[in-house]
């Protein structure tokens, strides 16, 4: 222990009131013993600072005080091999504070000190909770669990999604309690109250501890599907195609790997789905039934969401959806079957109509969506549960080559416009093409939005492009930037609600295509992000990326999340028109 008198207590008394030190904890607890180190300096065997006699009080307040007894302090040794030498039981008193009034000392200086006082006790409090405190992606059926406290009969259990706000949900015998109506997507406040009638402090009211549940439920991630026919095991075992429902569909690649291991959302497999409505069949359908009944009405599911990525050479045909034979339209365009983008179709499960309850069977197809029939082919994955129905709007990415495709016009009204440069004068207007002028930008804010976050490195560049015209000026020079745990966030403010607006992202290909996928993940859709190459044109091209929505507030964002670390998304120039300017 320390013999330096800088490391401890030492004071005089003062004048005409008694000289105590006193100890706060955080809360109330119930008190076991007091471990005590007297003062201890090299010299205490001559100066005699520590203390002799004290009486030691405690209190549930700081303001009425109950008077344990009065105790002798053994003497400081003046030695570094010093342990405590006076324990005092405290009984189990319950107390927040804890005082020791000074009545001697081991000399006659007239100053009075300490070195160290520790206090145990008795856990009466719930503890170790489980799920963790703080802990994530915790599923909604998880039972909540804790080490009770010591001499506790029963446990109330306290819960809520406002730590200020719980409500007394159950009361339990042992410790744990299965709350039962979680929901996705929240975070949850929890506490337990040990109740014990017959000690002299009924309750005992442990920390409030937190966790958030999984965001949704997966119904298929395709990540379990091997190539062993034999076992049942391959993907087309479970996703029956046209070999067993007579349509012109099939599932999987015709040789192994059947799974689709290039072209993915998560993990490392997707499912292909080939569709030919050219032949005997003038549908295509990939059908899944489960085992079971499922019921998905359970924890606050309100949608069903698929993840699609198409091929550019595809026919454009009507996809849709049966959920016990009840079929829903995609209600995007047709075209987006040829886009190499990651985006996600959500569907508001009560407009299948169907039991919820009891969901038997699960079907994706394709139909004409003209005369003639078509034929292609659509990966999927993550298909999933949602919590919520996003009022969301849609993304289209398209190619760029000039002034006279790139949508721009004088017009148009246009709320926002932003060129990102490290060169010239940050506000000063730069020609974008069709008489459009854009906000020259250097620090990452407007007059009405912001680029938050890591994007603050600056790439000024000549780089040759195959954009034609003024607004090859756009795509001259970039920020960038991204990390695993911060990503950019540009927020459009001053937007007028119920307004419908098209906010469009100005690139060219950094490299070849499919070489910088990014998740970009709009406002009004926080859970479903849209992947997209940004150099999906090819190296050189322009690509504009589209997002038409309606404006549910005055303020929209659009975060970007880099696939593979180390890439980040490139911001050259982004504009948010009026809608109905079009």
């Amino acid at each position: 222990h320390s013999v330096e008198s800088t490391d401890m207590w030492l004071t005089y008394p003062p004048d005409e009131e008694p000289l105590y030190i006193q100890y706060e904890f955080d809360r109330i607890y119930k008190l076991h013993e007091m471990l005590v180190w007297n003062y201890n300096s090299q010299f205490e065997m001559i100066l005699g600072f520590g203390l002799q006699g004290v009486t030691v009080q405690y209190s549930v307040d700081g303001t009425d005080w109950t008077v344990l007894g009065d105790f002798e302090l053994a003497r400081g040794t003046g030695t570094v091999t010093y342990t405590a030498n006076t324990v005092v039981d405290l009984g189990g008193a319950a107390a927040r504070y804890v005082r020791l009034v000074v009545n001697s000392g081991w000399g006659t200086m007239g100053q009075y000190g300490l070195s160290e006082v520790r206090f145990l006790y008795i856990p009466a409090h719930a503890r170790e909770p489980q799920p963790g405190d703080g802990e994530t992606q915790v599923a909604p059926a998880t039972a909540l669990r804790w080490r009770a406290g010591r001499e506790a009969v029963s446990h109330e259990v306290y819960l809520g999604t406002d730590a200020e706000v719980m409500t007394l949900v159950g009361t339990a015998d042992a410790a744990t309690f299965a709350p039962g109506n979680l929901e996705f997507g929240k975070t949850y406040y929890w506490q337990v109250v040990e109740v014990n009638e017959a000690e002299e402090i009924a309750a005992w009211a442990g920390d409030i501890w937190s966790f958030a549940t999984m965001q949704y439920a997966l119904i298929d991630g395709f990540e379990s599907y091997t190539d062993d026919i034999d076992a049942g095991e391959a993907i087309f075992d479970t996703w029956l195609d046209g070999w067993i429902n007579n349509t012109g569909s099939t599932v999987g690649h015709l040789e192994s790997p059947f799974a689709e291991h290039t072209i993915v959302r998560s993990d490392h497999q997707a499912m292909p789905l080939f569709y030919d409505n050219t032949g005997s069949s003038s549908y295509s359908e990939a059908e899944r039934t489960f085992a079971s009944p499922q019921d998905w009405t359970a924890y606050g599911v309100q949608a069903l969401t698929l993840y699609f990525c198409g091929d550019p050479d595809n026919s454009a045909e009507q996809m849709y959806v049966k959920l016990n034979g009840s079929k829903i339209l995609y209600d995007g365009d047709a075209d987006d079957l040829k886009e190499t983008t990651w985006r996600p179709w959500t569907i508001a499960l009560a407009d299948f109509g169907v039991n919820l309850r009891s969901v038997t069977e699960l079907i994706i197809g394709f139909e004409p969506g003209g005369a003639a029939g078509g034929q292609g082919v659509v990966y999927f994955d993550d298909i999933k549960l949602d919590p919520t129905i996003p009022a969301a709007g849609r993304f289209l990415v398209r190619p760029w080559s000039g002034d006279a495709d790139s949508g721009m016009s004088s017009n148009k009204t246009y709320t926002h416009t932003g060129k990102f440069t490290g060169e010239g004068v940050d506000g000063e207007p730069i020609l974008a093409g069709n008489g459009v002028q854009f906000e020259r930008d250097r620090d990452s804010s407007g007059t009405n939005w912001t680029l938050t976050g890591p994007a603050t490195n600056v790439f000024d560049t000549s780089n040759p492009v195959n954009v034609t015209g003024d607004g090859a000026a756009l795509v001259r020079g970039f920020v960038y930037g991204d990390q695993d745990d911060s990503h950019p966030v540009l927020t459009l403010t001053g937007l007028e609600p119920g307004t419908a607006y098209v906010a469009t992202f100005y690139a060219v290909g950094y490299g070849d295509a499919g070489g910088r996928f990014v998740d970009v993940t709009p406002g009004d859709n926080p859970h479903n992000p849209t992947r997209i190459d940004q150099n999906g044109a090819g190296a050189g091209n322009g690509l504009l990326i589209q997002y038409t929505y309606t404006a549910a507030g005055t303020e929209m964002s659009f975060a970007f999340d880099a696939l593979v670390t180390g890439d980040s998304w490139h911001h050259y120039a982004f504009s948010n028109e009026v809608a109905s300017s079009n």
